[in-house]
């Protein structure tokens, strides 16, 4: 598969297109997917892909390496399809795959007339409070790759509120606001901003120590 993938000849494209659609074997059928993000406005493959995504019978670890592909080609119509997939299944999806796909729903709706903005970014806030913090993380990650202006509104709380500074929610929160605003700055407001985030790192970590100080003469006590 990897060998005819590497092939850019039409037949041996052509040949690997008939092998995807019989292949059963999930790892393959991956590798095949991933293969595919480097041909772009190719409309057979975006069919294809499509077709896995609303396919019920496809494997999560399928589903991801789809959902690869389409970042990799920076096909943004996919966004509503894997949104309505990762809906309607979630529960079939690994941490690590679905925190994947919540960034690349983000990568894929960026720029600043994508018309799935405001689709991505209700679902990126909702995972927030998910049980699991490492989707809450990812979801607080994949809101800086949104570069949605909007998002401040609720990242910007989370890193001034109250909680421990350790805490990689918060801090894939911090890093979201920093790129936001990078983004909203213009050229001679950059390095203003530049010290205030230097500023505000440096009060993190003073604080952070006064707190491991504290901690050590409380236990000291015990």
């Amino acid at each position: 598969v990897e060998s005819l993938a590497a092939i850019p000849h039409p037949a041996a494209q052509k040949a690997l297109e008939q092998h995807a659609a019989t292949e059963k074997n999930p790892a393959i059928l991956s590798s095949v997917m991933r293969s595919w993000g480097a041909r772009p406005g190719e409309e057979t493959i975006v069919k294809a892909l499509h077709d896995l995504v609303d396919s019920e019978a496809t494997k999560h670890e399928v589903f991801a390496a789809v959902v690869a592909a389409f970042r990799a080609q920076d096909e943004a119509r996919a966004v509503p399809w894997v949104l309505e997939r990762l809906k309607a299944t979630s529960l079939q999806f690994d941490t690590f795959e679905y925190a994947e796909a919540l960034d690349a729903v983000a990568f894929l709706s960026r720029q600043k007339d994508s018309p799935t903005r405001d689709l991505v970014r209700p679902f990126l806030i909702q995972h927030l409070t998910h049980p699991k913090q490492d989707l809450r993380t990812a979801a607080a990650r994949a809101l800086g790759t949104l570069r949605d202006p909007k998002a401040l509104a609720v990242l910007a709380p989370m890193i001034t509120g109250g909680g421990p500074f350790s805490d990689p929610v918060r801090e894939a929160a911090a890093k979201s606001v920093q790129a936001l605003q990078i983004e909203l700055a213009g050229p001679g407001e950059l390095k203003n901003l530049w010290d205030q985030v230097q500023n505000l790192q440096k009060k993190t970590e003073d604080l952070q120590k006064q707190l491991d100080q504290s901690k050590k003469k409380t236990d000291a006590k015990k």
